[in-house]
């Protein structure tokens, strides 16, 4: 065998490996979302403020923001056709409850009272994703995952209280400020449909398990969102 056939034959072996490895590379992809957040907040000691102030002749409301919308963006590495796994921020907006009451003393002294509580929370996701194509364009997964949530809750209390005449007796106001982090596990399930080699559109929904932001106890997230994802 000549000199240059020994050089040739690892160059076409090297050439052939590399072209595979090319082949099978997974790649890279970006995501993008936009959707709604939602969930049930635990307003049982407004309502039981409302309670003994309706049984004394008083009027109470309760309004509740319990929900809002929510954006995601991350960054992913497909493995194989089948499995990925991102990494993602997301920023659940800010849920609410507000309770306004107003009851008479029997002084004659009204007592106007506003009480808002509010939460807001974002973090840091990390998913394993799994994908099945039911055909070239339409695939369903499922991914699971953990989620670092930095949260915050805040309280504000505001009053005024007035004589039958409309004599104003007194002010108050109050607020107060907390932070927060935990680390809940994410579930999630997805449709989507490739519009081409590079843009896939997606479907999803995500549950993110008990957080406690510190008020309006423990919430259960639901996000369903709309997605675009851009392989590069």
């Amino acid at each position: 065998m000549t000199l240059a056939r020994k050089i040739q034959l690892p160059l076409l072996i090297c050439s052939g490996l590399l072209a595979t490895s090319q082949a099978q590379a997974a790649p890279y992809y970006l995501t993008a979302e936009l959707g709604q957040v939602q969930t049930s907040l635990d307003t049982d000691h407004f309502e039981t403020f409302h309670d003994a102030i309706v049984a004394d002749g008083g009027t109470a409301k309760l309004t509740q923001e319990d929900s809002d919308t929510a954006f995601s963006l991350g960054f992913g590495y497909q493995y194989t056709p089948q499995v990925a796994v991102e990494i993602s921020y997301v920023n659940f907006g800010s849920l609410s409850a507000t309770s306004k009451t107003t009851d008479t003393t029997g002084a004659g002294v009204t007592r106007y009272r506003t009480v808002t509580e509010k939460t807001e929370q974002q973090g840091l996701v990390l998913n394993a994703v799994g994908r099945y194509a039911l055909n070239p364009q339409w695939s369903l997964k499922g991914t699971l995952g953990v989620a670092w949530l930095d949260q915050t809750a805040e309280g504000h209390a505001k009053g005024r209280s007035e004589t039958a005449t409309g004599t104003l007796v007194s002010t108050e106001e109050e607020r107060s400020k907390k932070s927060s982090q935990t680390w809940v596990p994410v579930l999630g399930i997805g449709a989507g449909y490739q519009l081409n080699k590079t843009w896939l559109l997606e479907l999803n929904w995500k549950r993110f398990e008990k957080s406690d932001p510190g008020l309006l106890g423990d919430q259960d997230l639901g996000l369903v969102s709309f997605g675009v994802n851009r392989t590069f």
